[in-house]
């Protein structure tokens, strides 16, 4: 270990110019974006809802992601080439392309039946490196669906499409598409954000991955904020989340854009407003929140993320 430190150190102190990118160099994360069916691949081609912000991140959203479309080459849409990276039509060659990959996302609609028989094989198929499955659906009868991926999906996040109608969502930036399709793109984004981007608090990225890939289910939460809900989200009578929140303790994951009069001390009070709402300020259960800032938000600001559900509540 002392070594690596050493290592690092010395390869800090080179000027930027004798820098050299080689295998053995640590970096930021390596995520990957994989897109089933019709709809899953339609979300490749759009924007991540990423936010200007004042000061440079580390390293930003898409210069560490890779879109994949699983799916025949032959199969390839034009206005598509531009956006998504590689074109897969086989689970061997998905493999090969997975290896360089630390975290990868599969996106998919679960009203097509082809479309989830392929998250589950994708999700066998990939074996080294973090999976959530970011999956939507319009009917009830897909509600088992966590159970199903339980076993080979690090996270599965059920998002439907009746809960997403909400107006905080209409407002996040992004191209026009389903609010539904907003939503995963928000939760990808703030996701890679949270590892890749100057968060403003100190987070415990290890707890992050272990968490993200224990095999549980996860809904999610998006709002906007006023100065009034940062202050004190939990009693606040305007903020409204999309999706169902559990009804028991739970841990849960995310990511705060705050406009730039915000304080340190408001990314605290989000922070432990949040765990009281989710009942998570208790012994052994984990609230994590990555912060940034933006001049777009102007007097406001957006949460999103996800909470985990309890086993004996995934079935709906």
């Amino acid at each position: 270990m002392k070594d690596i430190a050493d290592e690092a150190l010395e390869y800090d102190e080179q000027p930027d110019e004798s820098r050299m990118d080689t295998p053995d160099e640590f970096g930021p994360p390596q995520f990957l974006y994989i897109g089933c069916g019709e709809r899953g691949i339609e979300r490749l081609s759009d924007d991540l809802a990423t936010y200007e912000t004042g000061s440079e991140t580390k390293h930003s959203p898409e210069s560490v992601l890779t879109r994949v479309a699983f799916q025949s080459e032959s199969d390839r849409v034009p206005e598509q080439s531009d956006s998504i990276d590689r074109y897969v039509d086989g689970l061997q060659e998905l493999s090969e392309v997975s290896k360089d990959a630390d975290c990868c996302f599969i996106t998919a609609d679960l009203d097509d039946p082809a479309a989830r028989t392929e998250v589950a094989a994708i999700s066998e198929t990939i074996q080294d490196c973090v999976i959530i499955a970011l999956v939507t659906t319009s009917t009830d009868s897909n509600g088992n669906v966590n159970n199903q991926l339980r076993d080979s999906v690090g996270t599965t996040v059920v998002i439907r499409h009746e809960e997403t109608r909400l107006e905080a969502l209409e407002s996040l930036p992004g191209t026009e598409q389903s609010t539904a399709a907003k939503l995963v793109q928000r939760l990808v984004t703030d996701f890679i954000t949270l590892f890749t981007g100057n968060n403003l608090i100190g987070i415990d990225y290890a707890n992050v991955w272990s968490q993200w890939d224990c095999g549980r289910s996860a809904i999610p939460f998006v709002g906007r904020l006023s100065h009034s809900d940062i202050r004190d989200l939990s009693q606040s009578p305007s903020i409204s989340f999309v999706g169902q929140r559990s009804t028991s303790p739970s841990d849960w994951f995310g990511y705060a854009w705050l406009d730039p009069s915000a304080t340190l001390a408001d990314f605290e009070h989000v922070q432990e407003s949040l765990s009281l709402m989710f009942d998570s300020n208790t012994e052994n259960r984990c609230g994590i929140l990555g912060c940034g800032v933006t001049e777009e938000l102007e007097t406001s600001g957006i949460v999103s993320g996800v909470q985990f559900v309890e086993s004996d509540s995934n079935s709906r």
